[in-house]
């Protein structure tokens, strides 16, 4: 059995929902990669777009920072 890592985009004009998986939770794929595809299920970008739950994303991205995480919020 092997771990995946998924992206949903939901919009919020139509409703509708997109989603991928990924075998690997990388920068390149979940930030780049699948957004672009979202977009392209939707036909284009909206003018607005609100986050909700990116905390995984977050913590990968940070423990590569040379810096690390500074403080907690």
């Amino acid at each position: 059995m092997r771990k995946v890592y998924g992206f949903s985009m939901r919009s919020m004009a139509s409703g509708g929902a997109f989603h991928v998986a990924y075998y690997h939770a990388t920068q390149q794929g979940l930030s780049g990669e699948a957004h672009e595809l979202a977009f392209a299920y939707f036909g284009g970008s909206s003018g607005l777009l609100r986050y909700d739950n990116l905390k995984s994303a977050v913590k990968k991205i940070l423990r590569r920072s040379p810096r690390g995480k500074r403080r907690s919020d």
